[in-house]
């Protein structure tokens, strides 16, 4: 019986395609998150210079990110020092924006001399103000659902 490398093994790309799925839709509803709630009036300037739009939006760095790990799921094995490297400077923007929605929330009315905001919004909400600390996450273990050990 001949060894398959691991590359080669279809149960180990499997589970490769498989979390690099559920890694992308995470990002993907994270992503979402982000998006503001708008006006009609800018619903239809946007429908209205939609292609303008779409060329601007589709050129940042993170939706460049998206379309990559999308072409890394579609290939046979994706190039995993790439997609990995994609998948960590995707959720550092990501976090690096909730960083910057999180000190904008902070500092929103401190030159207000009127207690009254206009608005609701919860001053209350938490937010992690530490960066990213990859080291660690690769440290974690993982419940296997199937065997009930840790990986």
């Amino acid at each position: 019986m001949v060894e398959l490398e691991e590359s080669e093994d279809p149960d180990f790309v499997n589970a490769i395609k498989d979390s690099l799925a559920k890694f992308v839709f995470t990002l993907e509803q994270i992503s979402k998150t982000f998006n503001r709630k708008l006006l009609s009036e800018t619903k239809i300037l946007l429908r209205r210079y939609e292609t303008s739009y779409d060329l601007a939006y589709d050129s940042l760095p993170r939706e460049q990110l998206f379309k990559k790990l999308s072409w890394a799921l579609k290939q046979d094995l994706p190039p995993m020092v790439e997609t990995k490297k994609w998948m960590k400077l995707m959720a550092d923007d990501m976090y690096a924006q909730y960083l910057q929605i999180g000190k904008a929330r902070k500092t929103l009315f401190d030159s207000d001399v009127s207690k009254d905001r206009g608005c609701k919004i919860n001053m209350q909400a938490h937010f992690h103000d530490e960066p990213l600390n990859w080291e660690a996450a690769q440290s974690y273990e993982y419940a296997c659902s199937e065997c009930g050990g840790y990986h």
